[in-house]
């Protein structure tokens, strides 16, 4: 599943690479590189600076962004997270 996939779906704000593929999804501390992961509390900002993962769900306010990242802008991270998870396991299981 690629980025923009995503955006379209969820109706997100993309900034970043449009391209970039997701092949699974984790916590800020467990991603990998083409995980998908999100970052929704101010308490988890150590993890943000530490995460591997390329494409994160942020704030629709997020406004800190780092080359290399692409970043998916929702009002509630944590509630799109969970349903991309639902639909990335109907479409892979």
């Amino acid at each position: 599943m690629k980025a923009k996939e995503i955006a379209q779906k969820f109706k997100l704000e993309l900034v970043g690479n449009a391209e970039r593929e997701i092949i699974g999804v984790a916590n800020l501390e467990f991603a990998n590189e083409n995980d998908l992961t999100f970052y929704a509390d101010i308490k988890y900002k150590k993890q943000l600076d530490l995460t591997k993962a390329k494409i994160i769900i942020v704030k629709n306010d997020f406004n800190e962004y780092k080359d290399g990242i692409t970043y998916l802008k929702a009002q509630n991270p944590y509630l799109i997270f969970l349903m991309i998870i639902d639909q990335f396991f109907k479409n892979y299981s």
